[in-house]
């Protein structure tokens, strides 16, 4: 987690990850010559618009103790200094933690489009994908990850709350309890300052043992057999009845039998989130108990 320190590492009990929805806007004008704005609609300046309004649903429609992000990441429109083109087109992203405030931030932002855009002479058309949900972490099993972080040599547990960021982990939270945990990885030693998405994004790579070394730590546990279940989470690669990693996978089975075989995507960055993964399906398939 580049917002994490090096050493650091945190799971929060309860709402850990944002829902995270992406739109797209097409606003359709009139072009025509830039020395001439009269003639025309012009779609740069409906966008704009658009853009400053749509800040009014956080400030001024949300309750601020509730959270919401609002970010329009992308405007195209023109393509000549003298020419005001017919349409342009934008893109962004919401994030939201409650469900009823999802769904009103959906509605204000068509309502703020459509609004701007008619007083204007213009059309527009939104399209909204409903994305990843908001990522809930199971207060005990977090209590358990927690638990074993303390054991890890090097690291300290540190508190922290949910994050705007959207993960498919959601899936397996969803499909049984679970827990997702972040590893600090923050260091200005290594150069690791820049945030994910960032073109200059890198990791302290001393970070990278921490997650499997957090997976491998025992907890405090009710009996000898539980130790060594949480303890010996299945390796990469390895099939076993409950788990097979490979090179992807789809949205997790709702109903999953006990001797499942669930595909489990495993890149770089993956790599801890397949242990935490583990404490979701060892979970599902002892009832939804640990």
């Amino acid at each position: 987690m580049s917002t994490l320190p090096f050493g650091r590492l945190a799971v929060p009990a309860g709402v850990c990850t944002a829902a995270a929805d992406t739109f797209t806007i097409t606003i359709t004008g009139r072009g025509g010559h830039g020395a001439f704005p009269h003639l025309s609609v012009d779609p740069i300046a409906v966008g704009a618009q658009v853009v400053t309004n749509l800040q009014q649903i956080v400030s001024r429609r949300t309750s601020p103790l509730a959270s919401v992000v609002v970010s329009v990441t992308q405007f195209h429109g023109g393509a000549a200094d003298t020419v005001i083109p017919d349409v342009v087109r934008m893109g962004g992203t919401v994030r939201t933690f409650d469900g009823e405030i999802r769904e009103q931030t959906r509605a204000a932002i068509e309502q703020t489009i459509a609004g701007v855009v008619s007083a204007h002479g213009a059309e527009y058309k939104l399209d909204y994908v409903h994305g990843y949900d908001a990522g809930i972490n199971d207060a005990h099993v977090a209590d358990v990850v927690a638990s074993c972080i303390g054991q890890v040599h090097g690291t300290e547990l540190v508190e922290m709350g949910p994050l705007p960021a959207g993960d498919d982990m959601t899936y397996f939270l969803q499909a049984a309890p679970g827990a997702y945990f972040f590893v600090g990885t923050r260091s200005d030693e290594a150069g690791s300052t820049y945030p994910q998405h960032h073109p200059r994004f890198t990791i302290d790579e001393r970070s990278l043992p921490y997650g499997p070394r957090r997976s491998s730590a025992p907890p405090s546990p009710r009996s000898p057999d539980r130790a060594r279940r949480l303890r010996d989470p299945p390796a990469v690669g390895q099939f076993t009845h409950q788990c097979v990693v490979n090179q992807d996978y789809s949205r997790l089975p709702l109903t999953p039998r006990r001797d499942h075989v669930l595909p489990v995507r495993t890149d770089t960055r993956m790599a801890t989130r397949a242990q935490g993964a583990w404490l979701s399906l060892a979970a599902r398939s002892r009832g939804g108990k640990l």
